[in-house]
């Protein structure tokens, strides 16, 4: 992309860096090789790679100096709802920006609660890098005022579905390696892993590794099989929310007990971005959580509990509790299907709909910004094992996904439950 139609920021940023490859008479292009390969410098008239001796010899080293401005952030993904902390923990800390420039979009832009700087795991595992998460982490972990997770992202054996793992005590956790796709399997690359990586070379020794140094480990759209995950992303910024939406129901349907909730997959350094990025058409989800404290412990918590929703991305703060117990929970069989449903939106309600085992059973349309309700499902039957959960549509777009409540049936292996 010419550096002349680049549409820089309007407000200062901290040094971002990057190599100015001179062309002066346009005969070279990016050319992207896809997801899984390389990308490559192309002769722009015959498609051929630029071979790195062309390039060294042409390539000046600069300083850039750029001011500007992040835009605005709507309100609606800024607002505060008391008892519900708001954040996102799948961004990823990537274009070479420092750690620290992340969590200040995070703090200071998209004024989220919490939030944690991914990278791929064979990036963590090479020099010093995971210390240098952790210590982010660490330096920008202020209890009752912003939480950041340490934790990384890996494609994992056998079919390689991404996985994004997080550390709540990461001071001695050691770098881990468990990645599947090609270019991590690179003898050049791993040369260059810290002596103390971890390899994990089958998903049950990369459950175990996590598990022993007390982590957790959530799935996305690229997670193509979900075993031990905690959480599932209803809403981010790369997958259309019809595919996606319907994937996670059937997973529910098929026995997986996942908390639901939003996030980005940023791949620019700004979680909770709203705006669109190359790549990432749509805006950035968020999960609320509903936790007693701003802490690592109490955050950690809720998410292993499921106490938590997911939106579109504008704060819409949803209750869903039943027999007094809060979403994410699972219930007797034979306990009464009434549930407590308290919608707080940024919007008029167009629908709030109560879904038995991933379909719509009961709706409400109060045409208002919030609603106090309760619904009962009397058709179910005492003895049935059925799993619910709340659906929330705005006017204007903006959707919000309550975790489940599962009555019956047995809890699947892994770290959530309550």
């Amino acid at each position: 992309m010419p550096v002349r139609d680049w549409r820089a920021p309007d407000r200062p940023i901290a040094p971002f860096r990057f190599w100015l490859l001179a062309d002066p008479d346009a005969h070279w292009e990016f050319a992207p090789a896809g997801f899984r390969g390389y990308r490559a410098f192309v002769e722009r008239s015959s498609g051929e790679r630029v071979h790195h001796d062309a390039l060294v010899r042409r390539l000046l080293h600069t300083e850039v100096s750029i001011l500007g401005a992040y835009p605005a952030i709507p309100a609606a993904n800024r607002r505060r709802t008391p008892g519900v902390f708001w954040g996102e923990i799948h961004g990823m800390a990537f274009n070479q920006r420092p750690l620290d420039d992340f969590y200040d979009y995070a703090e200071t832009v998209t004024e989220l609660d919490f939030c944690a700087a991914m990278l791929f795991s064979y990036n963590t595992c090479v020099g010093n890098v995971w210390e240098e998460v952790k210590a982010a982490a660490r330096r920008h972990t202020r209890p009752g005022e912003f939480v950041a997770f340490a934790g990384f992202e890996c494609g994992t054996p056998p079919d390689d579905s991404h996985r994004c793992v997080y550390f709540p005590r990461s001071e001695n956790v050691p770098p881990i390696f468990c990645d599947s796709r090609p270019p991590a399997q690179e003898p050049i690359l791993q040369s260059r892993f810290h002596p103390d990586t971890v390899f994990c070379n089958t998903l049950d020794e990369f459950y175990e590794t996590v598990r022993e140094y007390g982590g957790f480990v959530t799935g996305h759209h690229h997670t193509t099989t979900y075993d031990r995950e905690v959480l599932a992303e209803m809403w981010q910024k790369q997958r259309p929310l019809v595919d996606e939406e319907e994937r996670i129901l059937r997973l529910l349907r098929g026995g997986k007990r996942l908390g639901l909730v939003g996030g980005s997959d940023t791949h620019d350094s700004m979680p909770g971005n709203p705006f669109p990025e190359p790549s990432c058409p749509r805006r950035a989800g968020l999960m609320g959580v509903r936790a007693a404290e701003l802490t690592i412990e109490a955050l950690t918590e809720a998410l292993l509990a499921r106490r938590v929703f997911a939106t579109s991305g504008a704060r819409v703060a949803v209750r869903f509790d039943s027999n007094g117990r809060p979403m994410g929970s699972e219930l007797a069989v034979g306990m009464p299907r009434t549930f407590d449903v308290s919608v707080d939106g940024t919007a008029p309600l167009d629908c709030v709909e109560l879904l038995r085992d991933g379909r719509p059973i009961q709706n409400c349309s109060p045409d208002a910004r919030r609603l106090e309700a309760q619904f009962e499902d009397a058709d179910a039957g005492c003895a049935a094992e059925h799993f619910y959960l709340v659906r929330v549509r705005q006017a204007d777009g903006h959707t919000a996904w309550t975790s489940p409540i599962w009555f019956g049936g047995r809890m699947q292996r892994g770290w959530g439950g309550s």
